[in-house]
């Protein structure tokens, strides 16, 4: 109800209660929607709170094919003018959610840093890493940046307090970016300490590929 007095009248609100396992029942009722965002609130009251909901985003964000939008209890509506895009410095090209970070920043004209933190002496070449992703942003206001430093968690948010970023981007990868800051503790301290919405986009492609090729050593070695 609550919903339904913020939002405008256009819009439908549709309320859905089920019984079972948290992060099977939204995969469940995104795909019988066919969702094309999952979004969820973090209210942080007390340990045990933060260590469930940590946990459910976390299994969300590996198991679902939807992005998810995280909202920190904290957050305030504010217009996205400035998107940070947090890079591993792989390619962007066909990952078809990419589409909805690109309508978001199209509807407000929001300018889009893209972020690769890298630690000091890393020899990773940026030319590489600007081709692998400028293709995706020609007619989009953005600049990139390459800080220095051995924490990567750190490195994104002090860039987002310097530059007062309004939604962070990542890209869900295993073996990436994303499991660096989603391991461990560091799921529960991004989404639930951080002040602003984080949306994690999957690159389906990337995980049907690794899908591919698990399946392929459990044929070789049987």
């Amino acid at each position: 109800d609550k919903l339904r007095q913020i939002l405008p009248g256009n819009i439908k609100v549709v309320t859905e209660i089920r019984q079972g396992s948290v992060t099977h029942e939204i995969k469940d009722y995104a795909k019988v929607i066919e969702a094309d965002l999952i979004v969820i609130g973090m209210h942080g009251a007390g340990f045990l709170k933060e260590k469930f909901l940590g946990n459910t985003v976390t299994s969300l964000i590996r198991n679902s094919t939807n992005s998810l939008l995280v909202i920190p209890h904290n957050a305030r509506f504010r217009r996205p003018k400035k998107v940070s895009f947090a890079s591993d410095g792989e390619n962007i090209k066909g990952i078809s959610d990419m589409k909805i970070f690109f309508d978001l920043c199209d509807k407000f004209q929001s300018e889009i840093y893209v972020l690769n933190v890298r630690a000091p002496g890393d020899v990773k070449n940026t030319d590489k890493i600007i081709n692998n992703i400028e293709g995706a942003l020609i007619g989009k206001k953005h600049s990139y940046y390459f800080p220095l430093t051995n924490d990567v968690k750190d490195g994104i948010e002090e860039f987002i307090v310097e530059k007062a970023v309004d939604i962070l981007v990542l890209i869900h990868r295993r073996h990436s970016l994303f499991e660096k800051l989603f391991e461990g503790n560091y799921s529960k301290k991004f989404a639930f300490h951080s002040h602003i919405p984080v949306l994690i986009i999957p690159d389906l492609n990337k995980q049907e590929e690794e899908n591919m090729n698990n399946e392929h050593k459990k044929i070789s070695v049987g």
